[in-house]
């Protein structure tokens, strides 16, 4: 602010010039005399980064590579999809059950859907793309499988204490179905509330004498605590789904379904870390409007190793007919200590259940006692035209 002696002097010298010169010319001379007898003084006055030169960062690397990243994750989850329902006779994937694998798909395919909408650019509209694809894409994809090892779990616990334990599909049906439209209750009360929005972030930097301001987006929302309770929800679904994997070690260890979940689980764990790490460093050292590109990055390779460790863990044994041959036992041999109602007594002590990889069907041998009678139990089920809700018993009681 110049001092208020300095105006006065300005405006002295304009009523003094009007008596020399014409009084159109006046005022300017006596404001370029000014400006050049107190140019010291002006140039001080001058704010920080004058002249500023504003550019738009384009981020063109990061925008291409997410692209890129989604786009593969994209062709993963229709690859896989695709191998699943060709496949979906087989044996190996009746018993982990054709529908919930599906579901894992579908879910995996939102969050590709949702990083393929950031990497495109930051607006409104992808920006809340991006948010519902991503809580409801892992919802999708981890709820089914939450809900089937919990179920399992309960199944063995009941049947190693000889107790009768009635599994009722409309049931875990219903815990699905009611997950979800919470989650989406909760996404449409917060996008009402609070919706994520493309918002301005500008950024600075000197070249040389010109001080460059960079304007860009990134999507956000006027409340942070909105995206931290979309961290907690995925991180409450994966902590579960990996509590479920570890008490389930010995449960799948003759179907090596222990093995894929447990390198599933794990990965969207490391992963949603990596990404709540980079959400803050980020935010707070760089350049907020790159993070969006780095989590479209990070969700696409998320998915990608998902896919692989869940469902090629599942895909090896009907591409390698002696895949476990090769790895294990000819003959995948599963004991459970189990009690079963038959005509309304306890029939079935003690179960075996022989799976051979190149055969559909399921071989049991037993004990049973009926009214204190004993006897031996020997048969064989033939599932090869089983549907998917009789596999979805038949996966419970081997597994």
């Amino acid at each position: 602010r110049l001092p208020p002696t300095y105006v006065d002097q300005l405006l002295r010298n304009w009523i003094e010039l009007e008596s020399e010169i014409p009084k159109d010319y006046a005022l300017r001379e006596a404001a370029c005399a000014w400006v050049y007898t107190n140019l010291d003084t002006i140039t001080n006055q001058l704010p920080y980064g004058y002249p500023r030169k504003i550019e738009r960062s384009v981020h063109g690397s990061s925008r291409i590579a997410s692209i890129l990243c989604a786009s593969v994750a994209i062709l993963c989850v229709f690859f896989t999809a695709s191998v699943v329902l060709s496949w979906s006779d087989t044996l190996v994937l009746k018993l982990v059950n054709v529908n919930i694998l599906v579901w894992v798909t579908i879910g995996a395919a939102f969050v590709v859907t949702g990083s393929m909408a950031i990497a495109i650019g930051t607006f409104n509209t992808t920006c809340m793309l991006s948010r519902w694809m991503t809580v409801l894409g892992y919802a999708i994809e981890l709820t089914p499988i939450v809900i089937k090892v919990g179920t399992i779990n309960k199944l063995v616990r009941e049947a190693r204490q000889h107790r009768p334990y009635a599994l009722n599909p409309k049931r875990l049906d219903s815990y699905f179905i009611n997950t979800i439209l919470l989650i989406i209750f909760y996404l449409i009360v917060t996008t009402l509330i609070d919706p994520v929005k493309a918002t301005p972030v500008a950024s600075m930097y000197r070249d040389d004498e010109v001080v460059v301001t960079m304007l860009d987006e990134t999507c956000s929302s006027s409340r942070i605590q909105w995206a931290t309770l979309d961290y907690i929800i995925q991180a409450a679904l994966v902590l579960s789904a990996c509590v479920l994997a570890i008490q389930s070690r010995d449960v799948f260890a003759e179907f090596n379904e222990g093995q894929g979940l447990a390198l599933m689980v794990y990965s969207h764990l490391i992963f949603l870390i990596i990404r709540v790490v980079a959400d803050r460093v980020i935010s707070t050292s760089l350049s907020k409007s790159l993070f969006p590109k780095i989590d479209s990055i990070l969700k696409s390779f998320d998915i990608i190793f998902a896919m692989a460790f869940y469902f090629g863990q599942k895909f090896l044994p009907i591409i390698c007919p002696n895949y476990h041959e090769r790895t294990a036992r000819p003959e995948r041999t599963a004991r459970l200590d189990a009690s079963m109602p038959v005509g309304g007594a306890i029939a079935m002590r003690t179960l075996r259940v022989e799976v051979n990889p190149g055969d559909n069907a399921v071989n049991i041998v037993g004990t049973t006692s009926v009214e204190r009678e004993n006897s031996e139990l020997m048969g064989s089920l033939d599932i090869s035209n089983c549907d998917d809700s009789h596999m979805s018993h038949v996966s419970a009681m081997t597994e």
